[in-house]
């Protein structure tokens, strides 16, 4: 093992949260508007309630987040966004695929280069610290049809470099999504898709199948069907996971009910992420001391993770 290694050794056997700031990590699940602290949404909107511990599920979820809504107009969103940066490099991450949802284009009424520019002049003041894969997430209760002229307009902009669907993942069939990602093979995207969350397993399947998958977003219930993880395990996709969020969204009670541990021992390359900072308040280092405390992963095995979040910075192509 190396010197990183020791110190994060360190950092843990210590409890010390300021050295483990310091180590380098990855965070591939980040919903860039939602990814600031929370004082700069108060600052932006009074009115805000301080997020429940624990949403009464996805639904619940999502109507706290329309009754407590920042709007993103430029300078909310620019505001936001700047300190979501900020935030990543004061807790030691140094790769990202942040995920831009095209709703706030939209709302904002920018063209795409419009908002891809502007994404990319307020990351200029942190690229030497910061790598960005600068990701576009769609929802999937958007027409097909309308998301895929989005899609094409992001690609001839040449500012996203991946994709990612959200949203409620049984709202439509995964095949009706192929065309879109069909496109964004061919531009080259890292492709992504928020499944195995609240859908099954073979819901992870199909979406991996469908879809060529290379990373997909959460992916829990694929620890229900041995066939699926096996097909995650030899196709080399990766499971962005995000235990806190999880646990927020009623999906387990503790840690102890999470699946990571079986999923890392059936040899499935995982991660673990932030999702959505300012609903969850858990960062990388926090998931990294919640997982080291529970007794859920060793030293070494967490490094392992880490590690693997690192890697994806250098992993461009997964499934041929």
């Amino acid at each position: 093992m190396d010197m990183h290694f020791k110190a994060f050794e360190e950092a843990l056997l210590n409890n010390d949260y300021s050295s483990l700031l310091k180590i380098d990590k990855a965070d591939l699940h980040a919903h860039a508007y939602l990814s600031a602290g929370w004082n700069i949404y108060k600052e932006l909107n009074p009115n805000i309630t301080t997020p429940p511990k624990f949403f009464n599920g996805f639904s619940h979820f999502l109507s706290w987040l329309e009754d407590n809504r920042v709007a993103p107009n430029k300078t909310n969103y620019a505001k936001i966004i700047f300190s979501a940066f900020n935030r990543m490099i004061n807790e030691g991450v140094i790769y990202t695929e942040m995920s831009f949802d095209l709703h706030d284009c939209m709302f904002m009424k920018m063209t795409i280069a419009e908002w891809g520019k502007m994404i990319q002049d307020l990351y200029k003041p942190f690229s030497k610290r910061l790598q960005l894969c600068l990701e576009l997430g769609i929802n999937r209760k958007d027409e097909p049809e309308t998301s895929i002229k989005y899609v094409e307009k992001a690609i001839k902009s040449a500012a996203f470099q991946s994709i990612d669907l959200y949203g409620d993942e049984l709202c439509r069939p995964i095949s009706n999504f192929n065309n879109i990602y069909k496109l964004a093979k061919s531009a080259k995207m890292k492709l992504k898709a928020h499944v195995g969350e609240f859908g099954s397993a073979y819901e992870v399947l199909s979406a991996i199948e469908c879809l060529n998958l290379h990373s997909v977003q959460h992916g829990n219930n694929a620890v229900n069907d041995e066939k699926v993880m096996s097909c995650i395990r030899e196709r080399g996709v990766t499971l962005n996971i995000c235990p806190s969020s999880n646990i927020a969204l009623g999906l387990y009670k503790s840690i102890y009910e999470h699946p990571i541990r079986k999923l890392f021992d059936k040899g499935i390359r995982i991660t673990i992420n932030s999702d959505d900072y300012m609903l969850f308040n858990s960062g990388i280092s926090n998931e990294i001391l919640l997982l080291y405390k529970s007794k859920i992963f060793n030293t070494p095995e967490l490094w392992e993770i880490i590690t693997n979040g690192l890697q994806e910075a250098s992993r461009k192509c997964y499934i041929v």
